[in-house]
């Protein structure tokens, strides 16, 4: 596979994510349940980044040291 198909795969995965958490009021879902803060990284931001991580088939370890997933 080449690294093009696999970027455009992975926007619309993202694109895909983006839109249920929107469909669906995530956000206010996880305000609901008291999953919110005050300062520093906002909650939603880390519930995207994790569902990504798990629909994009990546570890963290790997995203974090910028090797490409193979």
């Amino acid at each position: 596979m080449n690294i093009l198909s696999n970027n455009t795969k992975e926007e619309k995965t993202l694109k895909s994510i983006s839109c249920f958490m929107k469909e669906y009021s995530v956000g206010r879902h996880l305000k609901k349940a008291n999953a919110y803060k005050n300062k520093g990284i906002p909650v939603m931001s880390i519930f995207i980044y994790l569902i990504q991580l798990v629909f994009t088939k990546k570890s963290m370890y790997i995203v974090s040291t910028g090797f490409k997933n193979l």
